[in-house]
């Protein structure tokens, strides 16, 4: 190796926690904050897009009002109200 190590990044969502049901359930408490009320499958169909991406789809698509930021806020929120949910997966 050339250069020493400067950074290393891991990715322990969905790898060695399971968080996404957990994202689920805090995107759907999120979204009902905000009076929306979406498909069942609505937010499987978002996995793998940005939060921009997501928060355009929201506005254009279902009528939702908040700036990205403040959206970003609430998921967030939602997200830490329910972080005594996410477990290690199973070894």
């Amino acid at each position: 190796m050339d250069q020493p190590l400067r950074a290393l990044l891991w990715d322990m969502d969905g790898t060695l926690v399971d968080s996404e049901p957990v994202h689920r359930r805090s995107f759907v408490d999120a979204a009902r904050i905000c009076g929306l009320t979406l498909p069942g499958e609505f937010h499987t169909a978002l996995i793998g897009k940005s939060e921009e991406a997501i928060h355009a789809i929201l506005v254009a698509d279902h009528g939702l009002s908040l700036s990205l930021a403040h959206w970003s806020e609430l998921r967030f929120a939602a997200y830490l109200a329910r972080i005594d949910e996410v477990h290690p997966f199973e070894i």
